[in-house]
C-alpha cells in the first residue's frame, strides 16, 4: 500500500462524504443487527467457561475489592448455583436446560447480581486456568461503565469499536484511499455480523472472545496507513495513535491469536524500511515507523501492568498468564482421522481437550517427576498445576513427534489445512447468499468504484491495499491452522476473506465503470449524429412526382 502522494486530494469531495457517511451508516447498523438477532446479552454455548471466569473476576475485582485476574470461590460458585454453567442438575434445579439458560439474559444477570452480593467473596482464589487473561478485563470495563448486565460487554465493544472508527475517519477524512478501505473492514464486519458465524450452533454470541479479536483490525489498519502515507508525529497523530495502540495491545490481551495485528505490522515496517533503499539516510527511515514505537510501548507496558498487578494465587497455584500453547498443538493430532485407529486405545480414548491432559499424565507415568508436589495440583495425581501441564503436554508432543513424523506432519501439513478451508467454506457460501449481505456488498463496491474511478493513481494504490488484505487474511490464518482449525476459531479470517471479495469487486468496479461510460457516451454522439442526419434530409414537395 504505497503512499498515495497526490492521491489523497484527488477523487469528488462528494464521494469521499458519501463514503465516511456510509461507514458509519454500516457500523450504526452492525449494532443494529447485532440486537435483532439477539446476540448482544446471551452467551455462546462454546465459551460460556471463559465468560464464568470473566465475569468472575470482574465481580471478585469490582464488587468485593480483590483485584490481580483471579476468581473467587465463592462468586464462581454462586454464578454457578445460578444458571451460568452446564451441569444439568443445577439447571434442571432451574426449570432449564444448557444450552437454553446462556440465552436467558433475565437469568445470568440474576447469577451476575447475587455473585455481586455474595458473601465471604475474598476468601478462596483461583487463577485462569491456562487462559488469556484480558477478557476478565473487558468484563470488568463494560459493568463499570454500563452496571453489573450482560448487555455490558455489548455496549462496551461497539464503544471500542465507535472510537476506533471516528479517530480513523477524523484522521483520514481526506483522504480517500483510506476511507476506501476502512469501508471495506466496516461492511466485512457488518457482513459478519449478518453471517451464519453468530448462529448458536458456532459462536452464537458477540461477547465470546474468540469473536472480539475483530475489534483488532480497524486500529491495525489506522497504523498501517500511518506507515505507508508517512505521516508526521504532530500531537493528534500521536493521540490517535496511542488510542488505536491500546486497543491492539489490549485484543490480544483478550486473543493471543491476535497477536497476527501487531506481527503484520512489524513486518510491513520493515518492507517499508529495506524498499526505501539507501535514498533517505537511516535515522530518518526509522523516524517514520514512530507509530511502531508507540505500539511496542503499549505492549511492553501492559505486559508490565499484569505481571505488576498479578494475585499471588498465580505463583503460588503455578498457573500461566496466558492460553495454553502445547495445549492446542496436541489437541490438534486427535483431530487427525487416522487417530482412534492407531492411538486413541493408548490415550484411553480420550477426546477432544481431555486429550493433552492425558498425554501429559501418561508422560509422567513413564517419567515420574523428582518433587511431585510441584507437578500435582491435587493428592490424587489427578490434576495438574496449569505450568506442569503445558511443559508436560510439550514433553509428550515432542515424543509423539519422534516417535510418529509421518502423522504429524500429515496432521500440519495436510488434515489442518484442509479443516481450515473447510470450516471457512462452512462458514462462506451461507454468507454469499444471503441476499441483504449481497446488496450491502454490492452498493459498497459501486461507491468505492466510482472513487476509484476517478483517478489511476488512487485505483492503483487501492489494489496495493487489497493485496495487503490478502497478506493479512494469510497472516491470521497461520495460527489457526497450526493449532485445531474449526468454524469457533474463524472469526479473522472469515472478516478479511469478506474484505478480500470486497476489495476485488471494487477493482473490478473501477475498471467497468469507465468503459460504461465511453460506451454510453458513443452511443449517445451516435443518437445525436443519426437524429442530425436525419434532420438535414429535406423531405420531398407535395403534390410534386419524385
Amino acid at each position: 500500500m504505497p503512499a498515495s502522494s497526490g492521491t489523497e486530494t484527488q477523487g469528488r469531495p462528494v464521494l469521499r462524504r458519501v463514503l465516511v457517511v456510509a461507514v458509519f451508516v454500516f457500523l450504526f447498523d452492525t449494532f443494529r443487527v447485532g440486537i435483532v438477532r439477539d446476540v448482544h446479552d446471551v452467551l455462546g454455548p462454546h465459551g460460556w467457561g471463559r465468560a464464568n471466569f470473566a465475569i468472575g473476576a470482574a465481580i471478585t475485582e469490582l464488587a468485593h475489592g480483590v483485584s490481580g485476574h483471579a476468581i473467587s470461590n465463592v462468586v464462581e460458585a454462586t454464578l454457578i448455583e445460578n444458571g451460568l454453567t452446564n451441569h444439568a442438575p443445577t439447571l434442571a434445579r432451574l426449570g432449564v436446560k444448557f444450552p437454553d439458560n446462556l440465552r436467558n439474559a433475565q437469568l445470568i444477570d440474576n447469577a451476575i447480581k447475587k455473585a455481586v452480593a455474595a458473601e465471604g467473596a475474598a476468601g478462596t482464589l483461583r487463577g485462569a486456568g491456562g487462559d488469556d487473561l484480558g477478557f476478565a478485563d473487558f468484563a470488568k470495563i463494560g459493568f463499570f461503565l454500563f452496571g453489573y448486565q450482560l448487555i455490558a460487554l455489548y455496549l462496551l465493544f461497539f464503544l471500542i469499536q465507535g472510537a476506533s472508527v471516528a479517530v480513523f475517519a477524523a484522521v483520514f477524512r481526506d483522504r480517500p484511499l483510506a476511507v476506501c478501505v476502512l469501508l471495506v473492514l466496516v461492511l466485512a464486519q457488518w457482513a459478519v455480523f449478518r453471517s451464519v458465524l453468530l448462529d448458536e450452533r458456532y459462536m452464537g454470541a458477540a461477547s465470546d472472545p474468540r469473536f472480539l479479536s475483530i475489534l483488532a483490525m480497524i486500529p491495525g489498519l489506522h497504523l498501517a496507513f500511518v506507515l505507508t502515507e508517512g505521516l508526521r508525529p504532530t500531537s493528534w497523530n500521536i493521540a490517535a495513535i496511542a488510542l488505536q495502540a491500546c486497543i491492539v495491545a489490549f485484543i490480544v490481551l483478550i486473543r493471543a491469536s491476535a497477536v497476527w495485528v501487531p506481527f503484520g505490522l512489524a513486518l510491513l515496517g520493515i518492507a517499508l524500511l529495506v524498499s526505501t533503499g539507501r535514498r533517505a539516510p537511516l535515522l530518518r527511515r526509522c523516524g517514520r515507523l514512530w507509530s511502531l514505537g508507540i505500539l511496542l510501548a503499549c505492549l511492553v507496558l501492559q505486559q508490565a501492568w499484569l505481571l505488576a498487578t498479578l494475585h499471588p494465587v498465580y505463583k503460588e497455584k503455578k498457573e500461566l498468564t496466558h492460553h495454553v500453547v502445547w495445549h492446542s498443538f496436541f489437541f490438534a493430532l486427535a483431530l487427525n482421522p487416522d487417530w482412534n485407529t492407531k492411538y486413541a486405545a493408548q490415550f484411553d480414548h480420550a477426546s477432544f481437550d481431555e486429550v493433552p491432559p492425558t498425554a501429559a499424565k501418561k508422560y509422567l507415568l513413564r517419567h515420574p517427576p523428582a518433587d511431585p508436589d510441584q507437578v500435582y495440583l491435587t493428592p490424587d495425581r489427578q490434576y495438574l498445576k496449569t505450568q506442569a501441564l503445558e511443559t508436560y503436554t510439550r514433553k509428550a508432543f515432542v515424543e509423539f513427534l519422534f516417535a510418529d513424523p509421518t502423522f504429524v506432519a500429515d496432521t500440519f501439513l495436510y488434515y489442518n489445512p484442509s479443516r481450515f478451508l473447510r470450516s471457512l467454506a462452512e462458514l462462506t457460501r451461507p454468507t454469499l447468499a444471503t441476499g441483504a449481505i449481497l446488496a450491502g456488498m454490492a452498493l459498497a463496491i459501486a461507491m468505492i468504484g466510482a472513487t476509484l474511478a476517478t483517478h489511476p493513481a488512487l485505483f492503483r494504490s487501492f489494489v496495493a491495499a487489497t493485496a495487503l488484505l490478502v497478506a493479512a487474511l494469510a497472516l491470521s490464518s497461520a495460527p489457526i491452522v497450526l493449532t485445531a482449525p474449526s468454524t469457533h476459531v474463524m472469526t479473522d479470517p472469515f472478516t478479511l476473506l469478506i474484505a478480500v471479495l470486497v476489495g476485488l469487486g471494487a477493482c473490478g468496479a473501477a475498471i467497468v465503470f469507465p468503459r460504461l461510460q465511453h460506451a454510453h457516451a458513443g452511443q449517445a454522439r451516435g443518437a445525436a449524429r443519426n437524429t442530425a442526419a436525419a434532420e438535414s434530409e429535406e423531405p420531398p414537395m407535395r403534390g410534386t412526382s419524385p
